[in-house]
Parts: structure tokens; sequence; C-alpha cells
């Protein structure tokens, strides 16, 4: 059973790791191409700071915030 548990983690590793790499790509495209790094969600501007901090952001600290609290709490919030 462990080897079913060892490949299934391994299996989510690797999709998290394309997942990084496909948002940081489209991240640093979009920064080359347009000069600024707009929210997947609100559209609004992401901060120098803040991508300065987290190169590969997609989304504001405001909807990021959101989106992390409905992960912890559910749809609700």
């Amino acid at each position: 059973m462990a080897d079913h548990i060892d490949t299934a983690q391994a299996h989510a590793e690797r999709m998290t790791a394309q997942a990084i790499n496909h948002h940081m790509a489209a991240q640093q495209h979009q920064t080359m191409t347009v000069g600024t790094a707009e929210c997947m969600d609100c559209g609004e501007v992401i901060p120098a700071s803040r991508r300065a901090a987290l190169p590969y952001a997609t989304r504001c600290i405001d909807c990021q915030t959101i989106v992390e609290h409905r992960g912890k709490y559910g749809r609700k919030g």
C-alpha cells in the first residue's frame, strides 16, 4: 500500500511543480511584454513590491487573501 501512496505523492509533487513553472513562465512573459503584471482575478496591476518578493505571483494581495481564505474555510468566505 505504501507504494501506491508514494506514487500518488510523487505525482502530486510533479503536478504542483508543473503548475508553478507554468505560472512563473506566464507571469514572466506578461511582465516582459507589458512591463507590468495584472491580477488574474481583478485585473489590477500587481504592485512592484509584491512582484519583487514573489515574481511568480498571479494575483494581487487582496485576491490572493480571498483565495487562501476560501481554501481554508471553504467557499463561504
